[in-house]
């Protein structure tokens, strides 16, 4: 398998899925392109029905000629950290058909279904994989020159996150190089390890924005914990080191005033943690430790 397979997973209304998973009419899209009757999964360019009861065979089978190198960066706005400009740059390795096209999609590697959307799921799932929440190019994609072997290509599309999206560090970017035809074969593909609108930077941190002293309580035993007063109702916590990698995720339940426990990682020197309420609100501070 390994990263030579495209499995996206799609909703849409009705069937007792929430309206925000079918947004912008996301599904209808995805289903105007491949054809497909009613929601499910997509892998290599194909649809394999129910993600549930798909077999590994039809996940893997064709393999994937990957007959192009494909690029992916972003660049988020200045403005509003839910927007990023999404570039692809596609370099042929052989000829590639008259007929291909480019799709730029994210998706959500995670969704707790109850958690992001208070209700229970109606087939049982408490975490849904891979869930397409955009096709930055559109329906049927952008078109790519009939590029020679050395040639590259770039598209640039712009990418918006619908309020549904809490949780933006679950986002990813999968571009597909397709034949526009019946068959609509895969001949690349890329995906990012990383979220679209993830800076590259450590959180920013100013005075406003860091807790009191005595508001905080820290444990210094194994497992290293931090005991911090909730901001607000609910929170998510993302741990990061100096190089702005997140080394842990938390799901933070109570009310604002509540006390609630971090559980940080074995670490050594500056760590930050960033609370985030269910509307987007943010809250960093920074530990030290020996």
């Amino acid at each position: 398998m390994g990263d030579s397979l495209v499995c996206l997973t799609y909703h849409e209304y009705g069937m007792g899925s929430p309206d925000e998973l079918a947004e912008f009419g996301i599904s209808y899209r995805v289903m105007e392109w491949y054809g497909l009757a009613m929601g499910g999964a997509v892998a290599n360019g194909r649809d394999v029905g129910n993600i549930n009861t798909v077999g590994v065979d039809n996940l893997t089978n064709p393999a994937l000629p990957m007959i192009a190198d494909i690029d992916i960066s972003s660049e988020v706005s200045a403005t509003n950290p839910r927007v990023a400009d999404i570039t692809v740059k596609v370099t042929a390795k052989q000829q590639l058909p008259n007929d291909t096209k480019l799709h730029i999609i994210v998706y959500q590697t995670r969704i707790h279904y109850e958690d992001d959307f208070g209700v229970v799921a109606p087939n049982g799932l408490v975490y849904m994989l891979d869930v397409v929440r955009d096709l930055v190019t559109d329906t049927f994609g952008v078109a790519i020159p009939a590029l020679g072997a050395g040639q590259s290509h770039s598209v640039t599309g712009t990418f918006t996150a619908f309020p549904s999206i809490k949780d933006l560090d679950s986002l990813r970017t999968a571009a597909i190089v397709q034949v526009d035809d019946t068959t609509k074969q895969v001949l690349s593909v890329a995906k990012t390890n990383k979220s679209p609108l993830d800076t590259g930077s450590i959180p920013i941190i100013t005075g406003n924005l860091i807790p009191e002293k005595a508001k905080l309580q820290i444990a210094y035993n194994s497992p290293q914990k931090l005991r911090v007063i909730l901001p607000f109702d609910n929170a998510r916590a993302l741990v990061y080191n100096t190089a702005g990698r997140i080394l842990r995720k938390q799901r933070l339940y109570g009310v604002e005033g509540d006390k609630v426990t971090v559980f940080l990682p074995q670490a050594e020197g500056l760590l930050f943690i960033r609370l985030i309420s269910e509307d987007g609100k943010s809250l960093v501070c920074k530990i030290p430790f020996k």
